[in-house]
């Protein structure tokens, strides 16, 4: 079934793909056990939905999986960025963030977050080196870069801002 999801995923049907991981996740929850499995359906389903811009739904499939696995570094950072994205709750957005990054300090992704958090929250010189270190990390991620670039720019570093901007097209 997963690769039968992925595979309509690739030719863009995300409807497909969503009830696929809808049935995926249905499974799981019957069969009880582990929850890893839960969790990673969970997310697949949620990103299918945010494609089809239903963040609604979205946020709901991530947050069963946080109930199920609040140790998810990934998984906190999925619904951290987001929230963060969507300026919706900034506050809880940057505290999942963080809570990622404690746990995977190493993965860029987690590490833009959290610099991406901080530049939303004003701190730009605190951003700056957070996202220095996941560009450094993730060298042709097209968001990191334009993260660094308006961290840049807010701290007065122009030439290096246009740099990753132009790092990031």
């Amino acid at each position: 079934k997963l690769l039968e999801a992925q595979q309509l995923e690739a030719n863009g049907d995300m409807a497909g793909a969503a009830a696929i991981y809808r049935s995926m996740i249905a499974d799981a929850d019957a069969q009880g056990g582990k929850n890893g499995r839960r969790v990673t359906f969970r997310m697949l389903l949620a990103q299918v939905l945010d494609t089809q811009e239903d963040w609604p739904a979205s946020k709901a499939a991530l947050g069963e999986a946080l109930v199920l696995n609040n140790e998810n570094p990934q998984l906190l950072n999925s619904l951290g960025y987001r929230l963060l994205e969507r300026r919706e709750d900034v506050k809880r957005g940057f505290e999942l963030v963080s809570k990622a990054h404690r746990l995977a300090p190493q993965s860029p992704a987690i590490t833009d977050s959290l610099g991406w958090g901080l530049y939303l929250n004003g701190d730009y010189a605190k951003a700056v080196p957070l996202l220095e270190m996941a560009v450094e990390n993730a060298i042709s991620d097209v968001t990191i870069n334009e993260h660094l670039g308006d961290a840049y720019w807010k701290v007065g570093r122009f030439n290096e801002a246009r740099y990753s901007w132009r790092a990031a097209s």
